[in-house]
C-alpha cells in the first residue's frame, strides 16, 4: 500500500497531544510519519506510555527528537498485573527531563480487562507519583466517569491538574472535569458521522479548555476510519473543532497549542 501523502496544513502549529509513536505499528516507516507530521502543522508530539515496558519507550524515542515529550503511566486495562517493580521504574523515569506527565492512567470499566478495584488501586498510586512529582495527569476513563470523578474530586487530590484523554463521555461529566479544572481531550470519533452526541458535547466545552490528540495508531479520523492513524492527521480534528466553534482553523490551532503549552510546560517547546 503506498504511503499516504502530507495533508494540507494549518499554519500556526498544532500539537499531537496523545500519541503511541513508539509502538510496532510505525516501525517501518516512524521517520516518515514524523515528516509528514510536521508537513502538515503538527509541530510538537506528547508520547504516551500505557505502562512500564512502553513508558520505557516512549521516554527513550522522546530523548532521540527534539520535537517530542513523553508521559510516563500504567494504563487501567493492566492493571491486574501492576507491582512494585513497574512503579519503582516509572517512578525514575517520571524524574527524566523529558517527561511532562503521568499517564495513560485511570479507570475503564467498558472492556474489564482488569478488576475495578485493582485499577483502583493502581490509579491511587498513579496520582500519588503525579503529586510528589508535581506532575499533571493525563486519564483515560471508558464508562467509568462517576468513578473516577468521585476519586479526583477527593481532598487528597486537589492539586492534581488533568487532562481527560479520548473524552466520549457526556455534557454532564464533561462538566464535572471543567469544574474540577480539568482539560478535555477530543479524537477522531468526533468526525464520525454517528457521534452526534458527542459532537454535541465538544461544542459546549470551551476551547480555551480543549486539547488537540490523534491516540495514533488508534481512532483514525473521517475519512481515514479503519486505518492506521497518524499526528498528521490531528489537522482534521482542528479543522472540526474550528466548525464546532465557529472559529478559523488558524485560531482553533492556536489556543489549543497554547492548552497544551500551558499544561505540559516548557518542556513541550511552545512559546507564550
Amino acid at each position: 500500500m503506498p504511503a499516504p501523502s502530507s495533508m494540507p496544513g494549518i499554519e500556526t502549529g498544532l500539537v499531537d497531544t496523545h500519541a503511541h509513536m513508539f509502538f510496532q505499528d510505525f516501525d517501518r516507516d516512524r521517520d516518515e510519519v514524523f515528516q509528514r507530521a510536521r508537513a502538515s502543522g503538527v509541530e510538537r508530539f506528547v508520547l504516551v506510555g500505557t505502562d512500564a515496558a512502553t513508558s520505557r519507550e516512549a521516554v527513550a524515542l522522546a530523548r532521540s527528537r527534539e520535537d517530542c515529550v513523553a508521559t510516563v503511566g500504567f494504563h487501567p486495562h493492566y492493571a491486574d498485573r501492576f507491582s512494585e517493580k513497574d512503579f519503582d521504574e516509572l517512578k525514575g523515569l517520571a524524574a527524566e527531563a523529558k517527561v511532562v506527565a503521568v499517564g495513560e492512567v485511570g479507570l475503564d470499566y467498558f472492556k474489564g480487562f482488569s478488576n475495578r478495584e485493582n485499577q483502583r488501586l493502581v490509579l491511587t498510586a498513579m496520582l500519588g507519583l503525579a503529586r510528589d512529582q508535581g506532575l499533571p495527569v493525563v486519564f483515560h476513563c471508558r464508562d467509568a466517569h462517576e468513578g473516577l470523578i468521585s476519586m479526583v474530586c477527593d481532598p487528597e487530590w486537589r492539586e492534581v491538574r488533568a487532562v481527560v484523554h479520548c473524552f466520549t463521555g457526556s455534557e454532564a461529566e464533561a462538566a464535572q472535569y471543567l469544574e474540577r479544572g480539568f482539560f478535555i481531550s477530543f479524537a477522531g470519533q468526533i468526525t464520525f458521522k454517528n457521534a452526534r452526541a458527542l459532537v454535541e458535547v465538544a461544542r459546549k466545552v470551551p476551547l480555551d479548555r480543549i486539547f488537540i490528540e490523534t491516540d495514533c495508531p488508534y481512532l483514525a479520523p473521517d475519512p481515514h476510519r479503519g486505518t492506521r492513524n497518524e499526528p498528521a492527521r490531528c489537522v482534521l480534528i482542528a479543522r472540526r473543532q474550528a466548525e464546532l466553534h465557529g472559529v478559523t482553523e488558524e485560531e482553533a490551532a492556536r489556543i489549543t497549542t497554547a492548552n497544551a503549552g500551558r499544561f505540559f510546560g516548557p518542556a513541550l517547546g511552545i512559546v507564550p
